[in-house]
Parts: C-alpha cells; structure tokens; sequence
C-alpha cells in the first residue's frame, strides 16, 4: 500500500480511518466470512447506516469473492427480510437496533442466514469489537490465486409488483409508459435511441420502481384506486401520487405521513398526492 497512513474516510462525529486501517479491517471481515463457509459467487447481506464500518464491509465481502446485497436501514424489516430471502444471502451483517426485528421476519419466511450483530457503527470501531468477539481458532483460509469479485449494484433491491392482486384490472390503470427518444448527430448518420420504456425511476442516486408505491398504497385500507407518476421538470424528478377512496374522502396529509413511513422507505415517499373521486380508466 503506498499511502497507508493517508485519511480514507472521514466522519463527523466518529473521527477518521486511515487507508492502512480500512484495510486491515476488511481482510479481517473477508476472514471471519470465509469460516462462516462463505464461498466466491455467495450473497451476504448488509443492513446498516453509512459508515466507515459499512465501506470496510463492503471491501471485505468482496474480497471473498462474494456479492454484498445492501438494504435500506430505514426500510420495514418485512422488506428487508424478503429482500436478503429472495436473493438468498449466505450471511446477514446488521446493527443491533435492526436485528430483533429482522430475524422475526426470517422466521415468518422460514430463512436462517449467520449473522453478524455490530452494536452500533463509527470509525470502524464497533465492527472491529464485533469480530473480536467472533474469534475462532480456526486458521483463515488462504487467498484463491485468482480472485474474482462480484458486484451488486449498492442501489435500493427493487421488490417485484404485482398488481393483479391488489383486486385492479391493469386497464383500469392510466398508462404511465415513457415514450421520450433521443437523437444523436454522428458524422455520417443520424443515430435515434429510444427512452426507457419501463416505470423505474432514478433520484437522488436510488433506483426506485413506482409500482412498488402503488401496492404499498394500496395496503391502505381507505384507498379504492392508485397511480403513481414521475416526470423530469426543472426541480427534478418529483414523484406524484393520484388516488381515489372508497367512500369519496380525502384523507389528511398527516395519516399519510405516518402510513408512508410504515411502508415505504424514506427516498420513494411521494413529494405530491392528489385525491380524486376516481382514476382515469383511459
């Protein structure tokens, strides 16, 4: 390492960690995982806050040759549980506040991934006291010649929609298909790209998939219909939420501020919502 005394990452309230730190600490991290019998081309998830802590993780996963799955700290455990499930982690690296509840949501699934309990996070610190008290005797298993390291985009995992469920035939539902499409100049031709023509969105750095807002929207026991738009303007990419009740209210922004944040992670709560008396059939 060239500069291992060099700061890496700086923290506001935790101090700093040095290159030659950061280091250290992730080839302890790609040690323990490797007598948990984590193998090149495993999963191991991670759920908690931006840290130090965190980028050793990440570091120290792939150094074993293994994909980090990441999840939304501030997201409902069910979600995080069916997310590290479906993508089927080998082990689970969560804070202490987190790991009650998510294990509650393993059990519903019938899932047992290891864990790894870190109480807290800063500077590296509690993730090294944790491994401290993971200790075994067993010898580190030595670096492969080759090491070949799998990445996981470290975005929000996106859960599958299903709308059929949700008692909505899709033609009762506005169509929400892009149709933008870019030209290119080259010097002999002119080049035309199609926009996406999916309903994921990209804001500030989170990948997010509106219908996933619309089935949490419709887990609302007073909404009848729900549509969710996003379209660019010069503030952004706001999202914005249309739906209709059962019995024609209009339900109040703070009932709607407290069921988001029980279902939705913080980043895909809508910026706007209309109540209709209904949703446009065509």
């Amino acid at each position: 390492m060239q500069f291992p005394d060099k700061v890496a990452i700086e923290e506001c309230e935790s101090g700093s960690t040095r290159y030659g730190e950061l280091v250290r600490l992730a080839d302890r991290v790609r040690d323990r995982l490797r007598k948990l019998e984590v193998e090149p081309g495993d999963r191991v998830g991670i759920c908690m806050r931006k840290s130090a802590d965190a980028v050793a993780l990440l570091f120290g996963i792939m150094k074993a040759g293994a994909a980090y799955v990441p999840a939304d700290p501030t997201a409902r455990p069910s979600r995080n549980a069916f997310i590290f499930h479906n993508c089927a982690v080998k082990v689970v690296i969560v804070e202490a506040y987190l790991a009650d509840q998510l294990r509650e949501e393993f059990k519903r699934l019938g899932f047992a991934p290891e864990e790894i309990v870190i109480d807290g996070v800063g500077a590296g610190v509690p993730l090294m006291l944790a491994l401290d008290r993971l200790i075994s005797r067993a010898q580190p298993a030595r670096c492969p010649a080759r090491l070949r390291i799998h990445l996981v985009s470290h975005t929000p995992y996106t859960l599958p929609v299903q709308p059929a469920d949700q008692g909505v035939p899709a033609r009762a539902r506005p169509s929400l298909v892009s149709d933008r499409r870019h030209r290119y100049r080259t010097s002999r031709r002119q080049l035309q790209i199609p926009g996406r023509r999916d309903r994921m969105i990209k804001k500030r750095g989170y990948r997010i998939e509106l219908g996933e807002i619309e089935v949490a929207l419709y887990r609302h026991p007073a909404v009848k219909e729900a549509a969710v738009l996003a379209f660019p303007d010069d503030d952004g990419i706001p999202i914005k939420a249309f739906i209709s009740t059962r019995d024609g209210s209009k339900l109040s922004t703070i009932e709607l501020k407290k069921f988001w944040s029980e279902n939705l992670p913080l980043y895909m709560v809508p910026d706007f919502i209309c109540s209709l008396e209904s949703l446009p059939k065509t």
